[in-house]
């Protein structure tokens, strides 16, 4: 894709995984007994699904609900894997094995129609089973929880945020919604992940006082901003827009917010005062951290992140702690993740890549100005 002189790497060629044949004589074979067959196979980046149509026969279906543990022991064996996912819902039976690895590039998703039709806090966040573009917009989100053990892809899924954010930032098009800048700040307590952008306008953030600051500093900016939009009859900065007035969004992130937390539990109060009311004038939070529990990812904190993404955990309690279900401990790693909005349920889904490629030249033509 290029954009006024910017080149993302769209290269993609899709390997497909080698032994589907084997896996549905061998699933047809568990389930012959109930005369029932693989009816379809469907097939994502690293995800290959078979499923398996029910008839309505509310005693066949009793009976295989009752075998269920059974079933999915015997699906290990046959399938030669231990993360094998299988369940049972409305009228298929689903059995979700690992396939062949596949990297989505950045590229490939963030489009021109995408870049041209979604507003400038819109971000690509990956693609569905079926190849669905998954992305969001953080302004309406308003706040999320990215959580995964180490080599999951949360890093991943953030540089895709950050780089979704930055060609906006860059290339503003008249069709946006919201023609004003967005102010992005990152705390990264490692201070190695996001160098890559210190020649651009995000505010990077890596010593831990600086990181008490900049939240006390954003909670300030809050209730000033309150004051300035209730000065003006508005409500909320989606008001105050719609009347032709510009207010930049600010988004905090947060990469390996336990480094913080645990260090100092005023963190948490930070957290909650900004994401209990500061949507309304638009600032957001992401939050991402591999150390996804009771202690880091707090009831008040759950509370008030309602858009998250669990990619792939180490045990079934944490899935429970991030997406309040199990789920995420049967992912695949690498960018394979399950995203929950509110009581929706979950959807699962694959992260894109952005290479170092991309970063870099996100970053040069930010600080170069050319555009």
């Amino acid at each position: 894709m290029a954009f006024r002189g910017l080149n993302l790497n769209t290269s993609y060629s899709f390997n497909s995984y080698h032994y589907k044949s084997q896996d549905i004589e061998n699933i047809n074979r568990i389930f012959e007994q109930y005369g029932l067959k693989v009816n379809d196979v469907k097939e994502s980046a690293q995800v290959v699904r078979y499923v398996i149509n029910l008839p309505l026969d509310v005693t066949l279906n009793g009976k295989i609900l009752r075998a269920k543990k059974a079933i999915e022991s015997t699906l290990a064996a046959a399938l030669r894997s231990d993360n094998v996912s299988y369940f049972q819902t409305g009228d298929t039976i689903v059995i979700e094995r690992q396939g062949a690895f596949n990297v989505i590039p950045f590229g490939k998703l963030y489009t021109s129609d995408f870049h041209n039709i979604t507003s400038m806090t819109s971000v690509v966040l990956g693609q569905d089973l079926n190849g669905k573009l998954i992305y969001t917009d953080i302004a309406k989100a308003p706040h999320i929880l990215i959580a995964g053990t180490t080599g999951s892809g949360k890093s991943e899924t953030i540089h895709s945020i950050i780089a979704s954010l930055l060609m906006h930032n860059t290339y503003s098009t008249p069709s946006c919604s919201d023609i004003t800048s967005t102010i992005i700040s990152i705390i990264d307590m490692k201070g190695t992940e996001y160098t890559k952008y210190k020649d651009t306008s995000i505010n990077l953030v890596s010593n831990e006082n600086d990181a008490y600051s900049l939240l006390a500093e954003l909670c300030d900016s809050m209730e000033s901003r309150y004051a300035f939009l209730a000065e003006h009859g508005c409500d909320d900065i989606d008001e105050y827009q719609s009347k032709g007035y510009r207010l930049s969004r600010k988004i905090c992130i947060i990469d390996e917010f336990a480094d913080l937390i645990l260090k100092n539990r005023q963190v948490e109060d930070y957290i909650v005062r900004l994401a209990q009311k500061a949507r309304g004038c638009g600032i957001h939070l992401i939050l991402g951290t591999q150390s996804p529990r009771h202690d880091v990812v707090t009831g008040l904190i759950k509370a008030n992140f309602p858009f998250r993404i669990a990619l792939n955990t180490s045990s079934a309690m944490e899935s429970r702690i991030i997406l309040d279900e199990t789920g995420a401990e049967k992912l695949f790693g690498k960018g394979d993740m399950l995203i929950k909005k509110g009581g929706n349920k979950p959807i699962r889904a694959q992260g894109c890549f952005v290479s170092d490629e991309d970063k870099l030249s996100i970053a040069s033509i930010i600080a170069s100005n050319k555009v």
